[in-house]
């Protein structure tokens, strides 16, 4: 997958629980961790959103741990940890993989994208499968959150391994320990 820019995402056409994702960008870029984590993950359900909201998140991230950064809060971890448990609980074993998309920008391709004005939304949500929450669509909004959380295991274990705050430690301990308990 090619390098995506923050400003590619059309966060504005992309839905969390209490409406569209225009805010996520600021949000992430004001590391405002707990607003963050009620948008991406609510009740174990992940919205249209998380997936590049965690894309984002793990760049910046693993920008700050290359720039020496080391008090990483619970509040900037837990997503990674609610978007795992939520992948867990919702997605089988079985799922047909054959229904992954090749390439996770299929997931903001035109059919998902709620681009009628947000006064309309409502209507979206009468739909049997509004924009984006079709089977297939979720399967993969899913998987992809779950896939840029695993493809950064090994940031987390530098992170664990280099932090002195044992409560922080524990917590990336489970974290890699639910990557390695649902590997796809």
């Amino acid at each position: 997958m090619k390098k995506i820019k923050i400003s590619d995402i059309p966060w504005k056409e992309l839905t969390t629980p209490y409406g569209r994702g225009t805010d996520i960008p600021r949000l992430i870029e004001n590391r405002n961790y707990k607003e963050l984590n009620n948008l991406l993950e609510h009740q174990e359900t992940l919205w249209q959103v998380t997936p590049w909201g965690v894309y984002f998140l793990l760049i910046q991230l693993e920008e700050d741990f290359a720039e020496g950064k080391k008090n990483f809060s619970f509040d900037q971890m837990e997503i990674y940890d609610l978007v795992l448990t939520s992948f867990k609980n919702v997605i089988q074993k079985d799922y047909d993989k054959s229904e992954i998309f090749p390439d996770p920008l299929e997931l903001i391709s035109e059919g998902s994208l709620w681009s009628a004005p947000e006064d309309d939304d409502e209507l979206y949500w009468e739909e049997e499968f509004p924009p984006g929450y079709d089977d297939i669509s979720f399967l993969n909004t899913y998987y992809y959150s779950w896939k840029f959380i695993n493809d950064k295991a090994g940031l987390f274990e530098k992170i664990k391994d280099s932090t002195n705050n044992k409560e922080l430690k524990d917590f990336l301990t489970g974290i890699l320990a639910e990557l390695k308990e649902f590997s796809v």
